[in-house]
């Protein structure tokens, strides 16, 4: 008895020293986190914001106060769903004991403790494989250190913890064990399960590598166990089946969302290089330049990206090479998994040097082009994440390969032990990480995070740039306005999630991609989307607008495009209205009920010009008025078509106008000129379709290049109250 506890103890004892070894390592190679831990997150200021959102989102679930797969408070008071979100609530756990101290160190927290968590489970993998515990720590290091893990840091939280898959390599590998209990199956299916549960890409890829060990194991096994694995296979997929597919059934109906845009960016920008694979990376501190200026595609530190960092360790493979040559049996289930990774993470079509490879002047497509046309697939974009699992796959073929070198070497045992870790963290290592500066919370919000009311908050600016028109800058700003939701806690008009609304859901007039033409539609003449837009909030329960200051020193030019259509926005929505806040921080409107008349584009119009937007006969207008009244519609126009001009188009016209069933006159069209007509609307909702008498033409059938049926063109349609 005494002989088993003190063997105990020294398993004990071999796993708090794995665990201490990787958390070192992973506080040194993520500097500096643990400098600013509590002051800033390990930012470049890309999608960190957001992922500490989903930390606090998290906390609130545990709270009682969110729902677990819908984001409520934002895109107020619609919400949003968190379901094809690529970042699940499992990191938010591991954020829980961070909080205490603040948000980046909720943040910066689960950073390291993922890393940690990544290069344990790859020891307990290692080891399960049957490698003595010095070169488990080896494997485990080759996961905590992957180019895709480091070169993710500052952009993608959900990449620095890999912990999942490994584990759930090990629990297949002893759910297919004749010898081992069953209930081994229900523990793969419940650590698929984690994985799905924390990033929707690494499920992809675990199944997939499921599948490669499951075959490999048995195709390896004595052909009297071959109806055992087989049998425990099917077992283990039942229970992954049956314990995933109320989620992923949960997930494909969100993504069958009309309203949400799945497939972002279906070109695949970020697709590596077959050079990639070989060179470091470009963050590596001794050889990111030197690989920069050996690939030279056009723009090479563009190509080497977050997404791109598929780089094999040269150690690693020589240590795979000579596992292969020693240990056959035993690596190559491992590197036919890491070849298959390479192979989909290649993308779509193989590129060298920066450009695609051509045979007989076709470019090669390879499996990925296909994969992501499998039903429930189409949200994939990035290919190079593969080597998420690819990395796992390669680690233990290395690590078997330095095991028969330990072997083989007895006497170079303690210096092979060193020199292989170093060489592999020598050609990473990354240089320092950016950090990011939490912004300082307004007094404001802090003052609203008293206020147990529920209601709205609409931040301004909308983005940098002039205009409101909705796509990734809005999102992408919507994030700063995240993080400060963390402390007012209420609802907010945006919000950056991984698969979003393709269009405003519910300030749709302001925030439409037509906004470029959003000064063509007037009331009283104020662009009608501004004259409406107090009224569109009280409806949707928002209490205050809030423009944000600059509070950079020296100021961010690139934020003033942004600050002054803002505050043209509030000097029409508010005029005369004092602000309930000005201070250094903010300026604070107090939004009223404001009953007033909507004007917007219905159908029939294209997306409109710098100055003017063309129309196909019949084109509608929307109109919505707090009462009955007559009203004058007034149109200038632009072009006109006139079937006896050469060009199509002329300066005359006649423009029949109705309005709900009832014909208005006849209305005279003038190119340059406005012209109106009065019409009676009803209270409440109408539309009003406007008709030119020579009907429409195609541009090309008068000499010109577009196709598409076009009828008149307008500057400027105000409806003018009496």
């Amino acid at each position: 008895m005494p002989h088993a506890t003190t063997a105990q103890r020294s398993i004990l004892s071999e796993h708090i020293a794995a665990i201490l070894c990787y958390a070192a390592l992973s506080l040194v190679i993520s500097w500096p986190t643990v400098a600013h831990f509590t002051t800033a997150l390990t930012s470049t200021g890309g999608d960190a914001r957001h992922e500490l959102y989903l930390l606090w989102h998290t906390q609130q679930v545990l709270l009682g106060r969110q729902p677990l797969f819908e984001a409520s408070l934002l895109y107020y008071p619609l919400g949003t769903t968190l379901l094809t979100h690529s970042t699940g609530p499992v990191t938010g756990l591991m954020a829980l004991p961070f909080w205490l101290w603040g948000p980046a160190a909720a943040f910066n927290g689960t950073l390291l403790v993922g890393l940690t968590l990544s290069g344990y489970a790859m020891f307990l993998l290692a080891r399960d494989v049957g490698l003595e515990p010095e070169v488990a720590l080896f494997a485990g290091c080759f996961v905590l250190a992957a180019p895709m893990t480091l070169a993710g840091l500052p952009e993608h939280l959900t990449k620095s913890f890999t912990a999942g898959m490994p584990l759930a390599l090990l629990a297949l590998r002893r759910a297919l064990d004749p010898h081992r209990r069953l209930r081994w199956t229900l523990i793969t299916g419940l650590a698929i399960l984690f994985v799905l549960l924390h990033n929707g890409y690494q499920f992809i890829y675990i199944s997939l590598a499921c599948g490669v060990i499951g075959l490999a194991t048995l195709l390896s096994a004595p052909r009297e166990q071959r109806r055992a694995v087989i049998g425990r296979t099917g077992l283990a997929a039942l229970a992954a089946l049956a314990l995933c597919a109320p989620l992923l059934i949960a997930i494909l109906r969100a993504s069958h969302n009309p309203a949400l845009l799945v497939a972002v960016n279906p070109n695949l920008p970020d697709a590596p290089d077959l050079l990639q694979f070989i060179l470091p990376d470009r963050i590596s501190a001794l050889f990111g330049s030197w690989s920069l200026a050996i690939l030279q595609p056009d723009d090479a530190a563009a190509q080497f990206s977050h997404e791109t960092a598929v780089s094999l360790p040269w150690v690693g493979l020589a240590l795979v090479g000579l596992g292969f040559l020693r240990d056959r049996r035993r690596v190559w289930p491992w590197l036919l998994l890491a070849l298959l990774c390479v192979i989909f993470g290649l993308g779509p079509e193989l590129r060298v040097g920066g450009q695609p490879l051509l045979i007989g002047g076709h470019a090669i497509r390879l499996p990925y082009a296909y994969l992501r046309q499998l039903p429930g697939l189409e949200f994939m974009r990035t290919p190079g994440r593969f080597m998420q699992v690819g990395v796992i796959a390669l680690g233990i073929g290395a690590a078997c390969g330095l095991a028969w070198l330990v072997r083989r070497l007895p006497r170079w045992r303690g210096p092979l032990l060193i020199i292989a870790p170093a060489l592999l963290l020598l050609q990473i290592w990354p240089r320092p990480f950016p950090a990011e500066p939490l912004r300082p919370v307004p007094p404001f919000y802090q003052q609203i995070a008293r206020d147990p009311a529920h209601y709205g908050v609409f931040d301004l600016p909308l983005k940098p740039a002039a205009g409101f028109s909705y796509g990734l800058a809005f999102q992408h700003t919507s994030s700063f306005y995240q993080i400060y939701q963390i402390t007012h806690g209420k609802g907010i008009d945006g919000g950056y999630v991984s698969r979003t609304y393709a269009r405003h859901p519910i300030f749709d007039a302001l925030l439409n991609t037509r906004s470029a033409g959003m000064n063509i539609l007037r009331v009283d003449g104020q662009v009608s989307a501004f004259a409406s837009f107090q009224d569109d909030l009280a409806q949707n329960g928002y209490r205050y607008v809030v423009l944000h200051k600059d509070q950079t020193q020296p100021p961010d030019t690139s934020f003033a495009p942004g600050y002054e259509s803002s505050r043209q926005l509030l000097d029409v929505v508010f005029a005369g209205q004092l602000p309930l806040v000005d201070d250094t921080w903010t300026t604070v409107y107090q939004v009223a009920a404001n009953p007033s008349l909507r004007l917007s584009f219905g159908q029939g119009w294209r997306t409109p010009e710098s100055k003017w937007c063309w129309a196909t006969s019949p084109a509608t207008l929307e109109i919505e008025s707090p009462l009955a009244q007559t009203v004058q519609l007034q149109i200038t126009s632009v072009y006109l078509h006139d079937p006896q001009s050469p060009s199509g188009v002329g300066a005359h016209g006649m423009l029949d106008v109705q309005v709900g069933a009832q014909p208005a006159a006849p209305l005279p069209m003038i190119a340059g000129q406005p012209s109106s007509v009065p019409i009676t609307l009803v209270k409440g909702r109408q539309t009003i379709t406007l008709t030119l008498k020579a009907g429409n033409f195609q541009p090309s059938r008068y000499g010109g290049s577009d196709h598409a049926l076009l009828s008149f063109a307008v500057s400027m349609i105000t409806i003018a109250k009496p």
